[in-house]
């Protein structure tokens, strides 16, 4: 947070992708920042990051922009939905070490310095030890327990198929499963469980198929086949902010931009 520039002219470029996501070095730069800022300022006693004061939601933006060279509000609608994410995580972080602490005065010892009065704090403490609480996260965590998750980290979906695009000799955007398989490994190759192994196994049937490998659509592409048909909220292996509609929009303007060039 002391590294925040007030000199406009000392800002840091960020670099998006067409689908509006953040790659490159400073993108990272600024994850690490927005990490730091909204567990800064921003209490976990607060129900949703979404109805904070609009006072606290100016100081998060003008630090942010005191840092990074983000004037669109496209960008600032992905940078606000990222620090949410990050909030709810930092969150769930400090309240699973609430409810493994075993005494309060240990419990009160973990009060982040935002949150002024002792009163709220043993409040927010109370709540997250109560047997409601407690049966409503353990529901959560069987359903996360059946998901499959990915290796990337703090990269990223996009970051990683910039990475990918980087790699390449003809620099074109790998498919789709490709960067699911990509992310959903371990460093030596292998796959993160044993869920995720079946899931390569098919993935690896289905690549037999000159038809199927063959298949761009995310209705019926080797993913769709493999995992099941996509939310309308969210698509794998794109990362944060493409949606079904969003997709469709960016791949009708890049055929459009594809037959103007050629």
């Amino acid at each position: 947070m002391k590294s925040i520039a007030i000199d406009s002219d000392g800002r840091l470029e960020v670099k998006f992708n067409s689908k509006g996501q953040p790659i490159g070095a400073t993108s990272i730069s600024l994850s690490s920042f927005l990490g730091a800022l909204v567990r800064e300022i921003v209490p976990i006693t607060i129900k949703d990051l979404r109805k904070i004061p609009l006072e606290m939601k100016e100081v998060l933006w003008k630090s942010i922009q005191a840092r990074y060279k983000v004037d669109k509000d496209w960008q600032k609608n992905y940078i606000f939905k990222s620090m949410a994410d990050i909030w709810r995580a930092s969150k769930s972080r400090l309240v699973t070490k609430i409810t493994k602490t075993p005494n309060e005065e240990a419990r009160l010892k973990l009060k982040p310095d935002n949150i002024k009065s002792m009163n709220e704090w043993k409040s927010f403490v109370k709540e997250k030890n109560s047997a409601e609480f407690k049966a409503t996260s353990e529901k959560f965590r069987k359903i996360r327990t059946k998901q499959l998750p990915h290796t990337c980290s703090r990269k990223g979906y996009a970051r990683l198929i910039d990475e990918l695009m980087n790699h390449s000799e003809t620099k074109t955007p790998p498919s789709r499963v490709d960067v699911w398989t990509k992310a959903h490994k371990k460093k030596n190759g292998e796959p993160i469980n044993s869920e995720v192994a079946k899931a390569f196994d098919l993935v690896e049937e289905y690549k037999k198929d000159p038809a199927m490998s063959s298949t761009t659509s995310v209705n019926g592409d080797i993913l769709t086949k493999v995992l099941g048909p996509e939310k309308n909220t969210y698509m794998r292996a794109f990362g944060r902010g493409v949606t079904r509609s969003k997709l469709q929009i960016v791949s009708e303007r890049d055929d459009h931009l594809m037959k103007i060039e050629g």
